[in-house]
Protein backbone atom coordinates (compact mmCIF):
# COMPACT_ATOMS: atom_id res chain seq x y z
CA UNK A 1 0.00 0.00 0.00
CA UNK A 2 1.57 3.23 -1.15
CA UNK A 3 2.05 5.55 1.88
CA UNK A 4 0.00 8.35 0.38
CA UNK A 5 -2.96 6.58 1.71
CA UNK A 6 -1.85 6.73 5.09
CA UNK A 7 -0.46 10.07 4.77
CA UNK A 8 -1.94 12.17 2.19
CA UNK A 9 -1.03 15.99 2.68
CA UNK A 10 2.93 14.44 2.40
CA UNK A 11 1.99 14.32 -0.96
CA UNK A 12 1.14 18.04 -1.54
CA UNK A 13 4.12 20.46 -2.17
CA UNK A 14 5.15 23.61 0.49
CA UNK A 15 3.46 26.16 -0.86
CA UNK A 16 0.07 23.65 -0.93
CA UNK A 17 0.59 22.38 2.31
CA UNK A 18 1.47 26.34 3.38
CA UNK A 19 -2.27 27.31 1.89
CA UNK A 20 -3.88 24.59 3.42
CA UNK A 21 -2.84 25.32 6.83
CA UNK A 22 -3.30 29.05 6.38
CA UNK A 23 -6.66 28.15 5.21
CA UNK A 24 -7.24 25.99 8.44
CA UNK A 25 -6.11 28.98 10.69
CA UNK A 26 -8.40 31.44 9.10
CA UNK A 27 -11.03 29.40 9.45
CA UNK A 28 -10.26 28.59 13.17
CA UNK A 29 -10.28 32.57 14.11
CA UNK A 30 -13.60 33.42 11.91
CA UNK A 31 -15.68 30.69 14.63
CA UNK A 32 -17.34 32.38 17.01
CA UNK A 33 -16.53 29.42 19.08
CA UNK A 34 -13.15 28.19 17.93
CA UNK A 35 -13.33 24.06 16.74
CA UNK A 36 -10.24 22.98 15.57
CA UNK A 37 -12.10 19.38 15.05
CA UNK A 38 -14.59 20.84 12.62
CA UNK A 39 -12.09 22.42 10.90
CA UNK A 40 -9.92 19.94 10.42
CA UNK A 41 -13.31 17.98 9.20
CA UNK A 42 -13.41 20.67 7.18
CA UNK A 43 -9.84 20.41 5.13
CA UNK A 44 -9.94 17.17 5.04
CA UNK A 45 -13.21 16.55 3.26
CA UNK A 46 -12.01 19.08 0.39
CA UNK A 47 -8.72 18.51 -0.03
CA UNK A 48 -9.12 14.68 0.71
CA UNK A 49 -5.90 15.00 3.34
CA UNK A 50 -4.98 14.34 6.75
CA UNK A 51 -3.79 17.97 8.46
CA UNK A 52 -2.54 17.51 11.98
CA UNK A 53 -4.47 19.29 14.43
CA UNK A 54 -1.65 20.52 16.30
CA UNK A 55 -0.37 22.24 13.36
CA UNK A 56 -3.15 24.44 12.92
CA UNK A 57 -3.60 25.19 16.28
CA UNK A 58 0.28 26.25 16.63
CA UNK A 59 0.32 28.41 13.59
CA UNK A 60 -2.56 29.62 14.57
CA UNK A 61 -1.41 30.16 18.06
CA UNK A 62 2.42 31.53 16.54
CA UNK A 63 4.15 29.13 17.58
CA UNK A 64 5.36 27.60 14.15
CA UNK A 65 6.18 30.03 11.17
CA UNK A 66 5.27 29.00 7.68
CA UNK A 67 7.69 26.84 5.66
CA UNK A 68 9.34 29.97 3.76
CA UNK A 69 9.68 31.80 6.90
CA UNK A 70 11.15 29.02 9.24
CA UNK A 71 14.22 28.06 6.66
CA UNK A 72 15.22 31.85 5.83
CA UNK A 73 18.12 31.55 8.18
CA UNK A 74 19.58 28.66 6.30
CA UNK A 75 19.41 30.55 3.01
CA UNK A 76 23.02 31.87 2.12
CA UNK A 77 21.42 34.35 -0.01
CA UNK A 78 19.28 37.60 1.02
CA UNK A 79 16.57 37.66 -1.23
CA UNK A 80 17.55 40.61 -3.17
CA UNK A 81 20.80 38.69 -3.66
CA UNK A 82 18.88 35.73 -5.29
CA UNK A 83 16.66 37.64 -7.51
CA UNK A 84 19.99 39.51 -8.82
CA UNK A 85 21.35 36.25 -9.53
CA UNK A 86 18.28 35.06 -10.87
CA UNK A 87 18.53 37.88 -13.78
CA UNK A 88 22.39 37.49 -14.35
CA UNK A 89 21.84 33.67 -15.17
CA UNK A 90 18.60 35.07 -17.42
CA UNK A 91 20.74 37.50 -19.19
CA UNK A 92 23.37 35.25 -19.60
CA UNK A 93 21.25 31.98 -21.45
CA UNK A 94 19.26 34.76 -23.15
CA UNK A 95 22.61 36.04 -24.54
CA UNK A 96 23.78 32.29 -25.75
CA UNK A 97 26.49 32.43 -22.88
CA UNK A 98 27.07 28.83 -21.27
CA UNK A 99 26.49 28.77 -17.28
CA UNK A 100 28.49 25.75 -17.13
CA UNK A 101 31.51 24.20 -17.84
Amino acid sequence: MPWEEFYPFKSFSGSKKEQIIQEGVKRFQKQAKPNLSAVKRILDTKYKTNVCLGTICNHNSGAHQTIGKGHEAQQLLSPIQENVLVEWVTLLSDTGHCISK
